[in-house]
Parts: structure tokens; sequence; C-alpha cells
């Protein structure tokens, strides 16, 4: 007989473990078309009395809120995927992280092993104690390192531990303290844990790991509490040692202050930059910005100086190659998501909308009272764009009634095309009040918490909208582009496979759907929804625009075209038409055309963000960039929605490009926050460090962009990944690690004469002079190809000097 579904959802697959606080289970979710593995942790309090259930039970959401935030923000924490209650238990349902313990692995592990470990676990507890949190349960056991990509990942927090254990008026809530023995700090054994708590249990993990003894075989000093663990690990580096020394202190004012600190120390400890000089000389090849438009990146292209000094073996301090400035393109190549904005008169047919208008007004003259066709009559003004007029009917319609949450939706309607998106929030909120069962209202206040950065709130609009109407579309499309822009497109995949299954008619939903396989190179899948998209009726300006955008990326230009035009005969205010046009207008050389085009989007809304995007991108990428004036852009689209990690990534690049490096990497680890799956953002931040020289924090950034690429078979983006990477290892003097990845720069792109440049030095350094020679000499050829003659004057230059 088959077990019933947990929450009618969950089917259990194992058991995983079972100790006090519960038992923990692998799962599978039965409403998801993929069946996606789960961890489901199933709870009971350690009290039957009821005030101590309804207590759990009270505090029970607020904690598994709490899970929520801080699994969504970091990779490497399990996000969670839903909670509930049933028959006196209570459930977790999290993120099943597929990988080992790192209980599992024979130590003793290499202090180099130990120290990548430490500094990538260190990263995940520094978010969580960001969002005043202690795990309060760090050892072996609960540190996953992960399958795909190695990383640690840190599971089974003891807040959760605390929550059960809850016994009120007694005692024993005190005495019972959440850790494991040996691997927590005496604070914390007396129930007085601090950040510097998990801190400890870190050292403690890293400290087995290089000994193979558990904290139990470890002994102590008498006189001063502190472990005599280095006996066990004499090959263990004094530096390292001593980081660890200190973050196992008895004493939590002496250890470090924060995650952040101890994992700066333990950076320190990656083997140094070299900088050998010759003839007391530093050989520096200076950066040359150039710009080829269309290409979809700006490139910074490190050429050999002008005046190389003479010297006996090539020193050089190679730096970035192509893509070092990498500049999103995603209002012009799809890789944004459109949110599906319908309305209530989609069923109309585009020429209607003025007969409707007609006959409404009609009715409304006969009847002022007519409640039905004043709103009727407002929603066809929205749909040609006449918002003034669509206003104006509303505003006898809240005089008498302002609980009327049909006409507050379509007042926030109004606003947020207008983009007043905190008005829209302010009306939307009276709406959901007046109605908690309008998904419309949820799902547009949803929309505007979207375009202002402020995604757990439109998450959370979105998932009342669902539970308003199961089978409301849209929420599930337009939760999809929370998905996005937080880069997670097979999550986005899921929600719009749901939002179609809801809404077959839902255009904009096969449009994203296309996009989101586009960016995972299912570029078939993509082609068969934007055909689908095509092949449904469109009825309003906003549905023409989705065929267009969909026509767009099928390259047929001049179709996009006219859908875009036929969107603006239907409205002529709908300002995404016009971004799309500028679009197309751009990708046919039309600079000007789309700049125009963009002003008439930004007149309609000023703060329409893919607009500013995609202005700044266009003084970016021009043969001199307008780098101010492309900031300008960025810091108005930040204004709106500091959190958007595409306009982080732009203007982290346009930092860059004037070297203002410290701005630079704030926006781009403020980017990789939002979305810690973004390879351009590692990219950008790689180059930055890589300019800073700091080189293992380079490659660490490069690794995991070409992580991220190869997930996504994205190999043209990882050319400027493994070039620059190879510069960093060079500094390093990781001269077959530098080799290793200029080769896999040049499967990609076999004319980067950057890289012949860069693997010649590479070659003659490690005593190669004929295979130097070689590359050297391909370099020069290319440059002459490309027309770039200084740079080939430069390569005959330094093969003179290294006698070649």
């Amino acid at each position: 007989m088959t077990a019933p579904l947990l929450n009618h959802r969950y089917r259990v697959l194992q058991s995983l473990a079972e100790g006090g606080f519960g038992k923990t289970f692998l799962a599978e979710d039965t409403q998801m078309p993929s069946l996606r593995q789960c961890v489901i942790k199933q709870l009971k309090p350690m009290s039957d009395r009821p005030e101590v259930f309804a207590l759990v039970q009270q505090r029970f959401s607020r904690e598994a809120a709490v899970l929520e935030a801080v699994g969504k923000g970091h990779s490497q924490i399990p996000d969670l995927y839903a909670y509930f209650e049933e028959n006196g238990r209570f459930y977790l349902v999290q993120e099943w992280i597929e990988g080992k313990p790192l209980s599992v692995i024979a130590p003793p592990l290499s202090e180099d092993r130990v120290i990548q470990l430490l500094i990538d676990a260190l990263d995940a507890l520094n978010h969580i104690h960001s969002h005043k949190i202690i795990h309060r349960d760090i050892k072996p056991d609960n540190i996953i390192l992960r399958h795909a990509d190695q990383l640690p990942c840190l599971i089974d927090f003891g807040a959760v531990k605390e929550l059960m254990s809850t016994v009120l008026g007694n005692a024993q809530a005190s005495s019972l303290v959440i850790g494991t023995p040996g691997f927590m700090p005496s604070e914390q054994m007396a129930g007085r844990p601090t950040f510097a708590s998990d801190l400890y249990s870190l050292g403690m993990t890293a400290i087995y790991l290089l000994t193979g003894r558990s904290p139990s075989e470890i002994p102590t000093n008498s006189s001063t509490g502190q472990l005599l663990w280095r006996q066990y690990a004499p090959e263990v580096s004094g530096h390292l040692a001593n980081i660890l020394t200190q973050a196992v202190h008895p004493y939590p004012q002496n250890r470090y202050a924060t995650a952040a600190d101890m994992q700066t120390a333990l950076t320190s400890l990656a083997a140094p930059a070299v900088t050998v000089q010759s003839a007391g000389t530093d050989s520096t090849l200076p950066t040359v910005v150039s710009n080829p438009p269309g290409n979809g990146s700006s490139t910074v292209a490190t050429q050999p100086s002008s005046q190389p000094q003479k010297s006996a073996l090539p020193w050089q301090r190679i730096g970035l190659a192509a893509g070092a400035v990498i500049l999103g393109t995603s209002v012009f190549v799809g890789l944004r998501p459109q949110l599906s904005l319908q309305s209530n008169s989609s069923s109309a047919q585009p020429e209607s909308f003025e007969t409707a208008i007609a006959t409404y007004e009609r009715a409304v003259q006969t009847n002022p009272e007519d409640t039905a066709a004043r709103l009727s009559l407002a929603n066809a003004y929205y749909e040609i764009g006449n918002y003034e007029s669509a206003a104006a009917q509303l505003d006898p319609l809240l005089e008498a009634n302002p609980d009327n949450a049909e006409a507050l939706t379509l007042r926030g309607k109004v606003q947020f095309a207008q983009g007043n998106y905190a008005q829209t929030i302010e009306t939307l909120s009276r709406a959901v009040e007046a109605d908690a069962r309008y998904a419309e209202a949820f799902n547009l206040r949803g929309d505007a918490y979207y375009e202002m950065g402020e995604y757990d709130q439109a998450v959370a609009d979105y998932r009342s909208a669902l539970r308003a109407d199961s089978e409301n579309a849209q929420a599930y499309a337009n939760w999809a582009a929370v998905n996005v822009i937080q880069g997670n497109a097979q999550e986005a995949i899921k929600n719009l496979d749901l939002a179609i299954e809801k809404d077959p008619a839902l255009i904009s939903a096969y449009v994203n759907r296309g996009s989101r396989w586009s960016e995972l190179g299912e570029q078939e899948k993509a082609k068969a929804d934007w055909q689908q998209a095509i092949a449904l009726p469109a009825q309003t300006a906003n549905d023409y625009a989705s065929q267009g955008y969909a026509k767009s990326r099928l390259n047929r230009k001049e179709d996009a075209i006219a859908d875009y035009n036929q969107a603006l005969i239907i409205n002529p205010n709908l300002a995404r038409a016009y971004v799309n046009l500028a679009a197309v207008s751009y990708e046919q050389g039309e600079k000007e055309q789309a700049l125009g085009d963009l002003e008439k989007a930004l007149a309609i809304n000023p703060n329409l963000v893919t607009a500013l995007i995609f202005k700044g991108e266009i003084f970016a990428f021009q043969t001199n960039p307008d780098w101010q004036a492309a900031l300008d852009a960025y810091s108005q689209a930040l204004a709106v929605n500091p959190n958007d990690p595409d306009v982080l990534n732009n203007r982290c690049g346009a930092y860059f490009a004037l070297g203002e490096l410290a701005q630079a990497n704030a926006d781009c680890t403020q980017g990789l926050e939002v979305n810690p799956r973004s390879a351009s953002l590692y990219t950008a931040r790689g180059n930055i460090r890589l300019a800073q020289d700091n080189y293992e924090g380079a490659i660490q950034d490069y690794s995991r962009a070409i992580d991220i690429n190869n997930e996504t078979d994205d190999q043209r983006r990882n050319q400027a990944a493994y070039s620059n990477r190879a510069s960093a290892r060079f500094q390093l003097r990781d001269f077959q690690g530098a080799l290793n990845d200029l080769n896999r720069a040049l499967e990609i792109k076999p004319d980067a004469a950057e890289d012949y440049y860069k693997r010649g030095l590479i070659q003659v350094a490690m005593n190669n002079r004929e295979s130097g020679r070689a590359d050297l000499e391909k370099a020069a050829e290319l440059y002459v190809q490309q027309g770039r003659t200084e740079s080939h004057q430069n390569v005959l230059a330094m093969m003179e000097q290294l006698d070649l």
C-alpha cells in the first residue's frame, strides 16, 4: 500500500536521520513536474503541554521566514521550499544538497584544501551572521561538500532545534544547550552563544580535517585552556596554525571579530603575488580600452608596452584580456524577464477599444451611478494609454466607496504604467485590505515591489495571489521574473510551466520561457516557445509587444517592428514598446534612433529600469565610450531599484573602466548578493581583484564564473575568464596552470591576439623558447590582420628584447 503524502504533496523516499528533535527524510515533490527531491524535517516539540505547543506554533512561521530569507541569499545554504503543520508535527521542506558531509571524508586533508574549504564556508557563515543568526551547530556532519561544485554547504541550523526545545516556566528551557560537545565553545555550553562561537566550531572542524582527531582526542593546556593540537599536524604552516589557534581561543573576545575578518586572514595565506624586477625596473603592461560595437561586451585588451625594458626573462604583469569590462546586454538580447501585465479587457479585439469607450461613455452618461460601466470605461482608457481619462473615471468611484478594490487596483495599474511604484504599492495595499481575495491586486503590488528591487516582498505578494486564486497564471509568470533576477533559470522555467498550464494563452509566459531556455543553451526549446507565442492570437498592446519580442529573437526584425508599431497604435503610451523598438534600431546600427526611442519611453515612465540600462549600454558601447553618461544612467536606474544585479553589473564595469576600483568592487559584490549565479559579475569582480593584485581572489572569481558558464554551456563568455585567470596564475608563478587556461581560451576564440601574446611570454618563462616565439609571431600576425599596427610593433620589440 502506498504511503500517504505529507501535506498531500510530498512522498517520502527514505529516512535520513532521527534524533531528539525529530526526523529527517528524503522526499520528492509530487506537485512539481520534475518530482524535485527535497529534505523534509519532521519536528516535534519536546513538551506536550498545550501552552508549549501554542508557543511553538506561533514561533514556527517566524523561524521559517528567517530560514527562507537566509537560504535565498546564498547558494551554500539550503533554500526553504515550504513549511507546514500536520498531525501535531511541524515540517520544514528544504533543498536537497547532493553531496557528502565532511565527516565521511577521511582526514587528514592537505593544508591548501582546508584553507579553501574554510574560505568558502566563511563566505556562507558571514551571510548567516549578517542576518543576526548564530548557526550553533557547525561540525563536519553539518557541512556538505556539494557534488556539483565542491563548495561546502551549511545545514541544520540550531535555531530550529532551540524552537523545538521550548519549555515554558521551567528551568529546563535554559539548561538545554544547542550544539555538539567538542565542537562548541564554553560560552555556548553555558547557553550564551555569540557569533564568535560559530568561528570556534568552524576552527575545530578545520583542526579535525588537518589532524584526523576528534575534539575529545585533543588535550588542553590546564593553565590557559587552549587546545594543544599542533603536535598532531606538524606539517601545517605557522600562519595557518596561528589563525586556527586564534579561532578556537577559549575566550570569545580573543577570537576573530567577524567571519569576514577570519576569511581575510586566510586569504592572505595564498601564495603572494610575484613581481620580478629586471635591471631595477618593474615592466608592466598598460590596459587599452576598445569597444567593438554590438558584440555584447566591452573589451579591455592588454597590449605589450611600447617601450619594453631589456630583461633576461619576460617577467611581465600580463593583465586583463578580452572581456575585462563585462557589461550586461540584458535588454536587447532578451535575458530580462517581462512581467505579464494583463488586464480584464484582454478578451477585446484591438479595434474594439474605441467602440467600447463610446459604448461605456454612453452608459455612464445615462447613469452616472453605473459602477460596472465606469470601471469598464476606465479600463478601456487604460488599454489605449489614456491614463488621465482612466484616472478621471476612477475618482468618483473611490469618492463614493474608498474601499472599492477593483477601482483601487485599476488606479494602481495606471500609477504603475507611469512609473509611480511607491504610489502603486500604497494604492494596492488599500485594495488588498479591502478585499484580501483580490489576486490581481496582490499580483500588481508584487510587480511594483519587483521594480523597486524588493524581491522578497514581490514573492510574498505572488504567493498571496496564489492563495487567493490557485489558478492564477500571472502570479507564477511574474514569480519566475524574480527567479531570473536571482539567477535561478531552472526554477523560473518551473514557474513558467505552471503559468502556461494555468493559462495556455499567456503569450508573455512563452516568450519568457523561451528566453530562459536560450539562457541555458537549449536553443531548439527556445525557438519552439517563441513560435508558440507568435501563433497565439494577440489582443492587447502588451500582447503585440510580447509577440514582437519573440519575432525579434527569431531574427524576424521587420515583423517585430510591425508588432511594436501595432502595440503603439493601440496604446501610444506603452513604454516597453519603445524600449523594444530601440533594441531593433540599435541592432541595425541606428544608435541615435535607439536613443530617441528610449527617451520616448522615459518620458512616459521616468523610472523604467530597462530603458535606463539600455541607455547606459549605448553610451558604454560607443567607439569612444562616454563612461560618465553611462554612469549617470545606471545610477538613475539604481535610484529606482538599488538591488538590480544587471544594473550593478554594468555600473561595476563603468567604474572599472574609469579606474575607480573600490566603487566597482562594491557594485559587483552587491550584485552577487542578489544573484549569486551571475557569471558576468564573478568575471567582472575577478578583473577588479586582478587589477588590485589580489590574485587568489581573482582566481576564485574566475573559477566560479567558468563553472556557471559550463552549466549553461556559454563557452563564449568563458574565453575572457580563462584568459584572465591565466594572468592571475602567471603572477603566482603557476605557469602550467596559466598555460592550460590560455589553451582553453584559444580553443574558444582562436583569433585572440592577446592570448597568443600572453602564452608566448609564459612559454619563454618556462624555457620553451621555440614555442614562445611561435606564439608571439602568431600574435603579431593577428594584430596586423586586425589593423592594430602599434600592437604589432610592440610584439616585435618584445621579441627583440627576448632575443627571439
